[in-house]
């Protein structure tokens, strides 16, 4: 992290709040937070009667969401370039901070982008050195978080 960005992450039960950016930004979901770590202090659940359910993520970073970012690529973006901020985004949404291929493309899929191989965009990203391997997943790397700046810069 660089300094003065800060990153929030909050687990209750299957219930997931992640924020990421400057303090200003992270005060705009104060209410969310406090709701959290009130439901965690009472060793509770943010869910009624104790019932699961499917495992819900909210990423938001100081840079917009996934849908905004992936949008305000440039029209020349390929979908190597497509798969590459999908597979940032999955990752912030893992445990273990790695995504598989099909996480990407299904992020791609939410946003009605159907990318023709996704597999050979990774292998792309991956001879580009802007993603590398962890056991069968991926994680971006420096280069590859640098290159995204750049692409989305405004």
């Amino acid at each position: 992290m660089t300094e003065g960005h800060n990153r929030v992450r909050i687990v209750v039960g299957e219930t997931e709040l992640e924020v990421e950016g400057d303090a200003d930004f992270i005060g705009r979901f104060d209410d969310s937070i406090a709701a959290m770590l009130e439901a965690l202090s009472a060793g509770g659940s943010t869910e009624g009667g104790g019932k699961r359910r499917a495992k819900r993520t909210i990423t938001h970073t100081d840079d917009g969401d996934f849908g905004e970012l992936l949008h305000a690529l440039p029209k020349d973006a390929t979908g190597t370039d497509q798969m590459l901020l999908a597979g940032r985004f999955a990752q912030l949404e893992s445990d273990d901070k790695s995504f598989a291929t099909k996480d990407a493309a299904s992020l791609l899929l939410e946003q009605s982008i159907k990318i023709g191989n996704p597999s050979q965009c990774m292998t792309n990203n991956l001879k580009a050195k802007r993603v590398f391997k962890v056991g069968d997943r991926y994680r971006v790397s420096k280069s590859g978080e640098e290159y995204l700046d750049t692409l989305t810069a405004s």
